[in-house]
């Protein structure tokens, strides 16, 4: 009956209210924290921005907008202004960059490059403001989205965890304070405000994977299976992120207990009969953590991946060396295992 009554308050919340309950239940904020949001002018973004200037007194915050020009659009350049004209009428800070994308041969490829450059101008900008968050404006039916493309492309757990409400990357704090909302609450949101913003025609094109995900395969799946299925998928992101997280900080433990020399920016040598003892998926997951630490994120490693290189320590001669992506190898030693990277 309480449950009951506590769900139906939350479900009459406004949507800044829910984001202001979110982000204090995840502790995403600190008292006096400078926030740098990611805004594009798209209609995430413009929300988050305008959420988070009329709670920001509340919640005893500064923040700093910051708009990447990836020069990918004709458009971008618009964007931007657009983005630098609202900052300018309420007074908010605004920094405007712009990254060059060289052309790839496939959109994902290019989306990825674009995305590694443009979270290292974010970290950029938040080391000039001195901010202490970095907030993008991910909402509940994005992660609903990267879930099932997920399944769909073959993951494990830490795939199927989603986008996490935070996450460190290269040392700083990322957070998504809508994933407590979905599409529609944001879009309603922005009408009742009179919030314009402006919209990326490349999301409309049914040939890019996540656009098929998005159009096609989620309402299919709402309306012949499951009319709740974003829900349910981002529960399912949610549980398993918890689960996760437990099994991340087992892993971090095994990992100083297996580390013999971390040069985190070239090598990592980790002592192999303790990594033999560990149960196979802790063991993975020490891997990850070595990956990551190399290159700063595990994008490119597969389940393959970590397959190899569990049989490179429990099967392979000595001397062996597995080649891995983005210039990685991993070599085994007399006693140890290698992470390396190669020199750019």
């Amino acid at each position: 009956m309480v449950r009951s009554i506590l769900m139906s308050r939350y479900n009459t919340m406004t949507p800044t209210r829910k984001v202001k309950n979110f982000i204090e239940q995840h502790k995403l904020i600190r008292k006096r924290d400078t926030v740098l949001l990611g805004v594009s002018g798209g209609p995430d973004s413009m929300a988050l921005l305008s959420m988070l200037e009329e709670i920001k007194h509340d919640l005893g915050i500064n923040i700093v907008v910051v708009n990447v020009n990836h020069q990918l659009r004709k458009e971008a350049g618009t964007d931007q202004s657009f983005v630098a004209n609202f900052c300018q009428r309420r007074n908010i800070p605004f920094i405007a960059e712009k990254i060059t994308v060289t052309p790839q041969k496939s959109k994902s490829s290019i989306e990825e490059l674009a995305r590694e450059k443009r979270f290292s101008v974010l970290i950029k900008a938040a080391k000039k403001v001195k901010a202490q968050r970095i907030a993008l404006g991910h909402h509940q039916d994005d992660l609903a989205e990267t879930v099932l493309m997920r399944i769909l492309r073959g993951t494990g757990l830490q795939g199927l965890s989603g986008i996490l409400p935070y996450r460190e990357i290269n040392g700083f704090k990322f957070i998504r304070p809508l994933l407590s909302l979905t599409r529609a609450e944001i879009m309603m949101y922005l009408k009742e405000k009179r919030l314009k913003y402006r919209t990326d025609l490349t999301n409309k094109q049914k040939h890019f994977f996540r656009n098929k995900v998005r159009l096609h395969l989620l309402p299919l799946l709402q309306k012949n299976y499951q009319p709740n299925i974003n829900k349910l998928l981002a529960n399912l992101a949610d549980n398993i992120a918890t689960d996760y997280d437990f099994l991340n900080r087992e892993a971090q433990t095994h990992f100083k207990k297996t580390l013999i020399k971390n040069n985190s920016k070239t090598t990592i040598t980790l002592r192999d009969n303790t990594l033999i003892k560990l149960h196979p998926s802790m063991r993975r997951m020490v891997f990850r953590i070595c990956i990551d630490n190399l290159k700063g994120n595990t994008n490119q490693i597969t389940a393959k991946h970590l397959q190899e290189i569990d049989n490179l320590l429990m099967l392979r001669p000595l001397k062996s060396v597995l080649n891995l992506p983005q210039g990685l190898f991993v070599t085994k030693g007399k006693s140890s295992l290698v992470f390396a990277r190669k020199s750019i």
